[in-house]
Parts: C-alpha cells; sequence; structure tokens
C-alpha cells in the first residue's frame, strides 16, 4: 500500500474515532424524556336504559378496571361511528358515576354512543364498544286547564 493511501485512510480511521467518541453518552444535565403515560382501559358493557317515570333515557356503563381514572367522556353518533360518522361530545362524568341521564330529543330517534377514560393527565382511553339507543323524545302535554292536546313539549328532567 502507498503511503498516501495509508495515511488517507488512517486519517479517515482516526475521524471516525473521533466522531464516535462518546456514544451514547450525555453531558446533558438535563433529565432524559420520559414516555407518556399508558393510557387508561375503556369502560365497558355500554347500555341504555328508560325511566317511564322520569321519562329520561340513561346511558349506563361498567366503570374502567385502570387506577387513576379521573374522567369519562360521552360521545354521540346520528350514525353508526364505524360507518365513518362523526360524533359529538355530550358530557364529561366523573369516574365515580356509571351513569349518564340524556338530553331529550325532541322526536324518538336512534342514536349511537360510546365513551373513553381519561386519566388525571386527561390521557384518553381508545373508545369503548359501540351501543345504539332508541331515544324517548319530549312528550306533548295536554294543557289541564283547557283540555287542549296541542300543548307544547315539555322536556322533563334537566341535564
Amino acid at each position: 500500500m502507498s503511503f498516501r493511501r495509508y495515511a488517507a485512510l488512517t486519517i479517515l480511521t482516526l475521524a471516525a474515532v473521533a466522531a464516535l467518541t462518546g456514544c451514547g453518552k450525555s453531558s446533558s444535565t438535563t433529565a432524559p424524556t420520559t414516555l407518556a403515560a399508558t393510557p387508561p382501559a375503556a369502560p365497558t358493557n355500554l347500555s341504555g336504559l328508560y325511566n317511564a317515570s322520569t321519562q329520561k333515557d340513561y346511558l349506563i356503563w361498567t366503570a374502567s378496571t385502570s387506577p387513576g381514572v379521573a374522567n369519562y367522556e360521552v360521545w354521540q353518533y346520528s350514525g353508526d361511528p364505524a360507518a365513518g360518522n362523526s360524533g359529538s361530545l355530550v358530557g364529561t362524568v366523573a369516574s365515580s358515576l356509571s351513569f349518564l341521564a340524556l338530553p331529550t330529543p325532541t322526536q324518538n330517534l336512534t342514536f349511537y354512543y360510546r365513551m373513553r377514560s381519561l386519566d388525571a393527565s386527561s390521557t384518553p382511553s381508545a373508545f369503548s364498544a359501540t351501543v345504539s339507543i332508541q331515544r324517548h323524545g319530549a312528550v306533548a302535554v295536554t294543557d289541564p286547564g283547557t283540555g287542549d292536546p296541542s300543548g307544547d313539549p315539555v322536556t322533563p328532567g334537566v341535564h
């Protein structure tokens, strides 16, 4: 091997060693970045319940099995979310509850619901399974003074 070739190879080797010196070591005094928390498990067993005496629809569920769940988000869809329909957040419920009184629609309709758990850092779980609920609309009340059956619709209860 010629001297020039040997010198060039030596210089390249020394440059590579210098570039790799300290690899895997850090001179930084800041703490390493931590990974995001593991998301909590979603609630399960979503179902609908209608209370005829209060004329209210309720969404009920089984609590998440994950420790540290702070809240649940309840999402409502006019069409099945599996078909790509978008939804809206109906409410956020404390983790100590396992039901939500649903707002009364103006007519009998089917809505789809799914939920997710949130931990104290608002890390969301995956969505729960979807449940479809046949909702009960507002009831027209007969005016007791006149017997007029075309009274204003009444929405019992407050959400």
